[in-house]
C-alpha cells in the first residue's frame, strides 16, 4: 500500500492520481489545482477550446475537464508528467500521420510537459474532436464594458447588434464568454435605452463571473455570444 504524504490516504499503486480534498467542481478550478508545467499546457488548450469552439459546454465528468458540442466531446486530465488529451478513436485514426514522437493509444494522445505544446496540431484536434456544423449558431465577439446597478446589486454588458434583425426575437437564450469564463443566460430588453432613445438590448454578467474575472463597473470586458438550445442551463 502507498500513503499520500498530502492527504494520509492510502491506494494499491504508488504515486496514483487523486486528489487531496475536495474534488474541483469546474474545470477552472481542476486546473489551479495542478502543477505548474501541467497548468501552462492546460490553460492554453482551455483557451484554444474557448476560442474555437465557443459555443462547447464544459464541465467536470469522470473526475477531469470535459467539452461538450452537441453528440461530440474531448477531455483531458493532468498525470505526473504528461497530459492526457482523449479525443476519441476517430480524431486519433484521422491524425496518425502527424502524431510521430507523441505515445498515443486507440482514443488518447499524450503531452509531455517538458516538451513545446504543439499549437498547429491541438487546434487540428480540436477541430476534428469537437465539429462545428455549418449551420451552427452564429458567433458575435466584441469588447464591451460592465455596467452595475447599485439599486439590486446586479450588472450587464449590452449586446450592440439589433436583436430582432439578428434573430427574429426580442428575448434569445445565448452561452456567453466574459473574458473566457463561461455563462449561460439571456440577451433581454429590461428598460435600458440607448443615447438616441432606441432600445438597448443585454446580457446579465452575475456577481459570481465578475468576481471570477476580477472586474465590477466601468471595466472593460471580452464577450463571445451564441444562441443556445438548452433553456435549462440559464443562470449556469
Amino acid at each position: 500500500m502507498w500513503v499520500c504524504p498530502g492527504c494520509g490516504r492510502a491506494f494499491k499503486r504508488k504515486n496514483q492520481g487523486h486528489y487531496c480534498g475536495d474534488a474541483p467542481k469546474s474545470v477552472d478550478e481542476y486546473v489551479a489545482s495542478q502543477p505548474e508545467g501541467a497548468r501552462l499546457h492546460m490553460m492554453k488548450i482551455i483557451g484554444m477550446i474557448r476560442s474555437e469552439v465557443p459555443e462547447a459546454r464544459e464541465q467536470i465528468k469522470w473526475g477531469m475537464p470535459s467539452f461538450h458540442a452537441g453528440k461530440y466531446s474531448m477531455q483531458f486530465s493532468a498525470c505526473k508528467d504528461r497530459l492526457s488529451l482523449y479525443i476519441g478513436a476517430d480524431a486519433i485514426e484521422n491524425l496518425k500521420g502527424r502524431l510521430e514522437g507523441f505515445a498515443y493509444k486507440k482514443d488518447a494522445l499524450y503531452l509531455p510537459y517538458d516538451r513545446p505544446l504543439p499549437v498547429g496540431l491541438v487546434k487540428e484536434i480540436i477541430r476534428i474532436a469537437l465539429p462545428v456544423a455549418d449551420d451552427g449558431p452564429k458567433v458575435y465577439e466584441y469588447d464591451g464594458m460592465i455596467v452595475c446597478m447599485p439599486e439590486n446589486g446586479g450588472a450587464y454588458v449590452r449586446f450592440p447588434w439589433d436583436v430582432r434583425e439578428e434573430f427574429g426575437k426580442g428575448r434569445i437564450k445565448i452561452h456567453a464568454l466574459f473574458d473566457g469564463e463561461p455563462y449561460d443566460g439571456s440577451i433581454v430588453n429590461m428598460g435600458v435605452k440607448n443615447e438616441d432613445g432606441s432600445i438597448c438590448y443585454i446580457i446579465g454578467i452575475t456577481k459570481a463571473v465578475r468576481a471570477r474575472i476580477g472586474k465590477g463597473d466601468g471595466d472593460p470586458v471580452h464577450v463571445v455570444v451564441a444562441e443556445r438550445k438548452d433553456p435549462d442551463r440559464e443562470g449556469k
